[in-house]
C-alpha cells in the first residue's frame, strides 16, 4: 500500500484509539494488593473514510491485568482492512491524450496509465490491503515511586512488515506532585513491494524497469518529559521527543511529473527520491483543568525535522458531565505544516534533479481542521460504552491539490472488575 498514506492513516487511527505508543509513557495506577488483582478489557471498532479516496475498517481488542503486588501485563491485537485510492504525486487535471503504460499498484494490482509526450497519468492509485498487529507489555514498580515498562510490537501487511521494542521509566518526586518520564524504542521495518522497489528517478514508462528488491528502515525514538500537579484541579505536562530514521525512506509507489516548461503539459513521470535519513523533533505541552464536574484539555505540539518540515498542532477538548454516568465531549484540532525542502509539485523539464524530489502533498504546505464529538455512558457498575465522530478537512495551502474531507466513527466498550465512581456519578460504598 502507499507507505506515506499508511503512516498518516496509522497516526490518525492511533490518535483515535489513544494508543499508548503514540503518546509516550502514561501515568499508571498505584500498586495493588496481591489479593486484589484488577483487570480491564477494551474493544474498539472504527471506520475511517476519505471522500472519494481511502476507507479503513479497524478492530482492536486489548486486555490489561495486574499479575502481582506491583506488576501488570497488557495485550493488544488489531486487524484492519484498507481500500480505495491514494494520490500518487501526478499532477491533477492535465489534458488527456497519448499512449499507455501499465504500472503495479501497492496491492499488486496492475493499472494502465497514459504516458509520453504531453500525456497524463491518473493522479490516484487504487489499492487494497489488510494488516494485523499485536503488542505486549510488562511493567512493574521498581520502588514505591519508580516504575518501568517494556513493550514489544509487530505488524504485517501485504508489502510492509514492522517489528519493535521499547521501554519507559516514570519517577514520582516532590511528594508525588511531579513525575519525570523517559522512554526509548527501536523499530525495524521491511518495505517489500510485489515487484520490488523501483530505481529512483526512473521513468514509470521504462520498458525494462530496474527493481532493487526489498528496502529496510530503522527508527529509534526517545522521549523525556515531566508532569506537574499545579493544584487540586489542574495538571500540566511537557514532553520532548527525538526520532531518528535511516534506511529506505522513499515511497516506491509515488512519482513526480516532468512538464514542458513552455506549455506546462506532462512529458514524463519519474519515481520519487527521498533522503536515506531523517531527524525528527517534537515538543508537546498539555494542560487539563477539572471544574466542579466538567473537564477541559488543551494541548500544543511543535514539530520540526531536517527535511525542512515544520508543523504546529493545537487541540482543545471539553468534557461536559450531563447526568449520572453520561458525558459529552467536544473537540477541535487545528494543524498547519510547512513543506519539505525537496517538495516539488512538478519538475520543469531538463535537467532532472540530482538530489531529491517528491510531489507527495503530505510533504507540502498543509492546513487541517478537525471537529469531533464523543458520547459516553456507564452501563451497570463496571461497563462503559462510548461513541465518537470526527469530521476533518485537509487542504493544500498552495491550492495545487483538491481539498480532502475525512470522517471517522468509533465505538468502544470497556469492562473492568472495578467501578470508576468518579465517572459513573455514583457514591462509593
Amino acid at each position: 500500500m502507499q507507505l506515506d498514506k499508511k503512516r498518516s492513516i496509522r497516526q490518525a487511527l492511533a490518535l483515535a484509539t489513544c494508543g499508548v505508543l503514540a503518546h509516550g509513557p502514561l501515568l499508571l495506577p498505584v500498586s495493588l494488593q496481591a489479593a486484589d488483582l484488577s483487570w480491564k478489557a477494551d474493544m474498539t471498532t472504527l471506520r475511517y473514510a476519505e471522500n472519494g479516496r481511502v476507507s479503513v475498517s479497524e478492530h482492536i481488542a486489548s486486555f490489561r491485568r495486574e499479575v502481582g503486588e506491583d506488576e501488570w501485563v497488557s495485550l493488544k491485537f488489531s486487524w484492519d482492512a484498507i481500500t480505495g485510492a491514494s494520490a500518487n504525486g501526478a499532477i491533477f487535471n492535465p489534458p488527456q491524450s497519448g499512449s499507455s503504460q501499465t504500472v503495479t499498484s501497492p496491492s499488486g494490482i496492475s493499472r494502465t496509465y497514459q504516458t509520453g509526450q504531453g500525456q497524463t497519468v491518473d493522479p490516484l492509485t487504487t489499492f487494497k490491503d489488510t494488516r494485523v498487529a499485536a503488542q505486549v507489555s510488562n511493567g512493574q514498580f521498581l520502588t514505591p515511586t519508580l516504575k518501568g515498562e517494556v513493550v514489544g510490537n509487530l505488524s504485517f501487511e501485504n508489502d510492509y512488515d514492522s517489528y519493535g521494542i521499547g521501554g519507559n521509566l516514570s519517577w514520582d518526586i516532590l511528594q508525588r506532585m511531579t513525575t519525570l518520564t523517559g522512554g526509548l524504542s527501536l523499530d525495524l521495518d521491511k518495505v517489500k513491494p510485489f515487484d520490488g522497489n523501483p530505481k529512483e528517478f526512473e521513468s514509470i514508462g521504462t520498458t525494462t524497469p530496474i527493481r532493487l528488491g526489498q528496502g529496510e528502515k530503522r527508527t529509534i525514538q526517545s522521549i523525556i518529559g515531566f508532569s506537574q500537579v499545579i493544584n487540586r484541579k489542574t495538571l500540566t505536562q511537557l514532553n520532548y521527543s527525538l526520532t531518528l530514521n535511516d534506511g529506505y525512506l522513499t515511497d516506491p509507489y509515488k512519482f513526480i511529473t516532468v512538464v514542458d516548461p513552455a506549455l506546462g503539459a506532462p512529458t514524463d513521470y519519474l519515481y520519487e527520491k527521498r533522503p536515506t535519513s531523517r531527524v525528527r523533533n517534537a515538543i508537546f505541552w498539555n494542560t487539563a483543568h477539572h471544574f466542579t464536574e466538567d473537564v477541559v484539555h488543551f494541548s500544543y505540539r511543535y514539530y520540526w525535522d531536517d527535511w525542512g518540515v515544520r508543523s504546529h498542532t493545537s487541540d482543545l477538548r471539553y468534557r461536559l458531565m450531563l447526568w449520572r454516568g453520561h458525558s459529552l465531549q467536544t473537540s477541535f484540532r487545528y494543524y498547519t505544516q510547512m513543506a519539505a525542502d525537496f517538495y516539488q509539485y512538478s519538475l520543469p523539464g531538463q535537467p532532472l534533479p540530482s538530489s531529491f524530489a517528491s510531489a507527495d502533498y503530505r510533504l507540502g504546505h498543509l492546513i487541517t481542521q478537525s471537529t469531533g464529538i464523543k458520547y459516553s455512558i456507564h452501563m451497570g457498575q463496571q461497563v462503559e460504552f462510548s461513541l465518537r465522530a470526527d469530521i476533518t478537512e485537509q487542504s493544500d495551502a498552495d491550492n495545487l491539490f483538491p481539498s480532502l474531507g475525512i470522517t471517522l466513527f468509533q465505538a468502544t466498550i470497556s469492562i473492568s472488575d472495578r467501578v470508576d465512581y468518579a465517572q459513573s456519578g455514583r457514591a462509593p460504598p
